[in-house]
């Protein structure tokens, strides 16, 4: 998914846990570690942000940030059907 956001923007996003981000329990991603299936398909997706805008993105940024979670989202579904090609 990185890859794919950084072929359609400069930006650099890095791979973090979701559980690093947010400590939090009973979240989807610990069922799927803990006792869903333990496939590697759980992830916690973040726009784009410095830290310093938070959650409101500003208006020049949507479209941007659009684009790269799409990207970000069809290279999970490929992932995803990956995963249950060579698994099922």
């Amino acid at each position: 998914m990185k890859a794919a956001i950084m072929r359609n923007s400069s930006l650099s996003f890095k791979n973090v846990p979701g559980y690093d981000l947010y400590p939090v329990s009973g979240a989807t991603s610990d069922w799927w570690y803990d006792e869903g299936p333990k496939a590697p398909l759980s992830y916690t997706i973040e726009c784009r942000d410095t830290g310093r805008d938070g959650f409101l993105l500003p208006p020049r940024y949507i479209v941007p940030a659009g684009q790269e979670q799409l990207e970000a989202f069809l290279a999970f579904i490929d992932d995803v059907a990956a995963y249950f090609a060579a698994h099922y």
